[in-house]
């Protein structure tokens, strides 16, 4: 079974694709989350090295999730990766934005950030179209059954039974055989 023939892994590679697309902005805006990184006035240095990693794995790990759901064989392989790219990306960013509105900032500028320009928001909605894509993914992964061939099952021909292709009668197999005719 191809992995694009499970309902959930053909509409969470599509909306990875989706993501990664919308997420170009994140590698767009890296030089002023560095400038930002570097300023004197960023007191969340780490926050703001989450935000880079989460940029960059939100980014690639989307685009490559989405053309490895499209090109895979097996469902199975895809787990792993998906649930990785789900605590990764999605999950670093939703918690860096949770962060910032703990520290007082207000909705908008906690979960799209100000310092990217109006195409963060594009970005940042990115972020939830990747961990719906990657749960989708995910799910379509885990619930794949492995192929198992069908076991061959030999039925013993009934007394009296023809051969369709000769006509002729077809020998019992298995019992008491008698002469009698």
């Amino acid at each position: 079974m191809r992995a694009t023939q499970k309902p959930q892994i053909l509409i969470g590679g599509i909306f990875l694709a989706l993501a990664s697309l919308a997420s170009i902005d994140n590698l767009i805006s890296l030089p002023n989350t560095f400038d930002w990184l570097t300023n004197v006035d960023n007191t969340f240095v780490p926050a703001t090295v989450i935000d880079i990693f989460s940029m960059i794995v939100i980014t690639v790990s989307s685009a490559g999730l989405a053309i490895w759901a499209f090109v895979a064989k097996t469902p199975k392989v895809l787990g792993v990766p998906a649930i990785i790219l789900i605590v990764a990306g999605p999950v670093c960013a939703i918690g860096l934005n949770l962060f910032w509105l703990t520290q007082g900032s207000p909705f908008l500028e906690a979960f799209f950030q100000t310092y990217g320009g109006p195409g963060r928001i594009a970005a940042s909605t990115s972020v939830f179209i990747s961990l719906i894509g990657a749960s989708l993914v995910a799910a379509g992964a885990f619930s794949a059954k492995p192929d198992v061939a069908s076991p061959t099952v030999t039925i013993p021909a009934a007394v009296g039974a023809f051969d369709p292709r000769t006509g002729q009668p077809i020998a019992p197999t298995g019992g008491i055989q008698s002469n009698l005719p």
